[in-house]
Formats: structure tokens, sequence, C-alpha cells
């Protein structure tokens, strides 16, 4: 039984299990921007994603849309990625100080020795914080969750450590919180920001061995 936890949990070691990696100040209706991050979360990988910004007038509100691919720096391998698409409004808007619900569905993948896998997920977060003309710092408490999660072990996994492991679909294989801050400063078109904190999760579970205590992430955005 602890081996076929072990497989299910693996799934965190997905290198792009992070929620919410994208960081920028809000865009207004028709500016777009790209972005690249770098940094650990869980472990070090490299995202690139592409924002545009819309006007809604039903609800008198700005989204920005987005969509990004994320795969690990160690080995940059087709089979590890995460694939976001989604979108940010602000709820709340006083002088500056801002309050903004970003919300994205979740395309995951990995392959190792023990097993190959794709899920789908989404994440969930809040972000609170003061946006000056040149620069932002914000809050973020964050919710992210596996739903549906296809799990193929190798024949290896099989032979040596589970035999009557069963391929297939599983739901809900992972979800946690995070909680953090989020800061950045921009330069003409060019802005640089910063994302650290803490996934919230049960330390004590078998699978929390799998995951660094922290994370953080350093980014670059160029707005045209």
């Amino acid at each position: 039984m602890k081996s076929k936890t072990m497989i299910i949990s693996a799934f965190l070691l997905l290198p792009i299990i992070a929620a919410n990696a994208q960081v920028m100040s809000p865009i207004p209706a028709g500016n777009r921007a790209m972005y690249m991050n770098f940094g650990l979360d869980p472990a070090v990988i490299t995202t690139i994603g592409y924002i545009h910004g819309f006007g809604v007038d039903f609800i008198n509100r700005d989204i920005m849309v987005s969509t990004e691919l994320a795969m690990p720096v160690a080995k940059m391998d087709l089979g590890d990625y995460r694939l976001k698409i989604g979108a940010q409004t602000s709820v709340v808007n006083y002088k500056g100080w801002d309050f903004s619900i970003p919300v994205h569905l979740i395309l995951r993948g990995t392959k190792n020795w023990m097993h190959s896998a794709t899920s789908f997920g989404a994440d969930f977060a809040a972000l609170f914080g003061y946006y000056g003309k040149w620069w932002f710092i914000n809050l973020e408490f964050g919710y992210d969750l596996t739903l549906l999660t296809k799990i193929t072990a190798t024949d290896r996994y099989k032979k040596y450590y589970y035999p009557d492991f069963k391929d297939g679909w599983y739901g809900s294989t992972s979800h946690f919180f995070t909680r953090g801050l989020r800061a950045g400063f921009r330069i003409r078109r060019t802005e640089i920001t910063i994302r650290a904190g803490q996934p919230i999760i049960d330390w004590t579970a078998e699978s929390s061995e799998l995951m660094p205590p922290f994370y953080g992430v350093l980014g670059v955005n160029y707005l045209f």
C-alpha cells in the first residue's frame, strides 16, 4: 500500500506544480505583455507566457487573459510541462489599493522511472496590495487543485515495487494552499518581479517529503 501511495504522491514532484506563477501589475484593455519567470517552485523551472488586456463593458472591468508554458531547467523535456490558460480581474480598486482574483485551468504532464502522468486541474488566488506608478507589492493566498490524473506505471515499478498497481484515471491526486508576497518595479516598458512564499500542506504526511518548504521566482515582463 505504501508503494501505491508513493506513486500517486509522486505526482507532487511534477517540476511545474506551482500555482499562480504570473506576476504583473494590471494591464489596461488593448495592451499586451510577454513574460519569463525563473526560480524554485518547487523544482527549478522556466516559464514563458503571454497576456492580453480586454475591456468587458457589461461588468465595467478590465480582464487580463493569459497563457503560459513552464518546463524544468535541469532537463528540458517535452514530457515534463505545465500549460495554463486563465484570466485575472480587479474586484475592488481604490486609490492604488487593489483586490484581484486570478483563475487558471491547468494541464500538467510528467514522466520518470516510476510512471508517466497527465493531469487536469485549476488554481485560484486572492491578491491584495498597492500599485504605484512604477512599482507594486501585494499579498497572495492561493489554492491549487488537481481534479483528474491519468497515471501509467512503468514495467520496472510494477516488477519491483507494486505489481498490482492499476493504470488509469485517479481523481484529485493533490491539492494545496499557498501564501506569499509579490512585488515588482517598472523601468519604461520592462517590469522586474519577484514572488516568494510557502506552500501550506500537511507536513506530517508522506507526500510532504517531496516538496520544498518554500518557493521563490524572479520574473521579467515586457509590455507592448
